[in-house]
């Protein structure tokens, strides 16, 4: 997920100004935060930054799925977009499906 967050961001022209992703500086934040709740037994808060990267690590998969769409609107014969944005549609399927089953 870190890499795909930094290549979107680098293809979109989008990084910060230190040539990152947002996301993956927000990522990082939160497992880092994670870890010290862990540490202190912080079971709450723990959880609280699991959910948040959870949130995250969706953002990076969305945003993916949006980026080969894109890719294969610009052109339909290449074959490598078609079976990556494939990948990561698939892999979005069952976290759409918790929300909207049908």
């Amino acid at each position: 997920f870190y890499n795909f967050a930094q290549y979107l961001c680098r293809a979109t022209g989008k990084c910060n100004i230190a040539n990152d992703s947002e996301v993956n500086r927000s990522l990082i934040s939160r497992l880092e935060e994670g870890k010290q709740q862990l540490l202190s037994k912080d079971c709450v808060g723990a959880y609280t930054q699991a959910m948040e990267i959870e949130k995250l690590l969706q953002t990076v998969l969305v945003d993916t799925v949006a980026y080969f769409a894109k890719q294969i609107v610009d052109d339909k014969l290449d074959p490598e977009s078609v079976v990556e944005g494939y990948i990561f549609a698939e892999a979005l399927a069952p976290i759409i499906d918790t929300v909207d089953p049908q």
